[in-house]
């Protein structure tokens, strides 16, 4: 079972929380591990490498903007 959904398990689980709170703790996990995916992808594009502060700074929709672009470049690079 992976560490995040191990966490999850834990939100769902905890007594003290309202059904609400629950929500808002899944999707503010799903946001941050959406993030943590897109900058790892983008960083492992050269023009990305070494900008790990940035892409940390950006918010979700920034960051889908940036692999939108990237992917773009590439693809019109290839053909």
């Amino acid at each position: 079972m992976s560490k995040a959904h191990q966490n999850w398990q834990y939100l769902l689980k905890k007594p003290e929380l309202s059904t609400l709170e629950k929500k808002q703790n899944l999707l503010r996990m799903a946001v941050e591990t959406q993030k943590r995916h897109l900058i790892l992808r983008l960083m492992s594009i050269d023009d990305y490498a070494h900008q790990e502060d940035w892409l940390q700074s950006l918010t979700l929709t920034e960051l889908e903007h940036e692999w939108y672009l990237a992917k773009h470049r590439s693809d019109d690079q290839i053909g």
